[in-house]
């Protein structure tokens, strides 16, 4: 269970171990090294974020946002033409923050999440 930044960055680095070993797959990790980090894998055209993280002492600082522009310009350099995500339906820091950014809710996941389970929001956002 994903209970702090230390277990985000775990799980963040199991993943990018899991994508690295699927060469049809490629990945972008955009790294704060103190204060955030985020995943994406990128299959042809489109983007899935897996997450992107910032540690709770390092919130309201713009990093996250800091953390998509980047994504963002990675993305479109390699030909992405949409990314999406997936957000637990009570995030709602984190739904203000991908709508700021241009994410809009094109639909839900029931019970998409565990501990607690909740649904997810799918959001989406086209770069072309």
């Amino acid at each position: 269970m994903v209970e702090s930044f230390e277990d985000v960055t775990q799980l963040v680095r199991t993943l990018v171990e899991q994508i690295v070993e699927n060469p049809e797959a490629a990945t972008v990790t955009g790294t704060d090294q103190e204060n955030g980090e985020l995943f994406i894998e990128i299959e042809v055209d489109e983007g899935d974020i897996g997450n992107v993280a910032v540690a709770p002492d390092s919130r309201r600082r713009g990093i996250g946002a800091a953390l998509l522009k980047a994504l963002f310009a990675e993305s479109e350099r390699r030909g992405t033409a949409v990314l999406q995500l997936e957000v637990r339906e009570s995030n709602a820091p984190a739904i203000a923050l991908y709508t700021g950014a241009g994410f809009a809710p094109v639909g839900k996941r029931k019970n998409f999440y565990s501990n607690p389970t909740e649904n997810a929001v799918l959001m989406t956002i086209s770069l072309i």
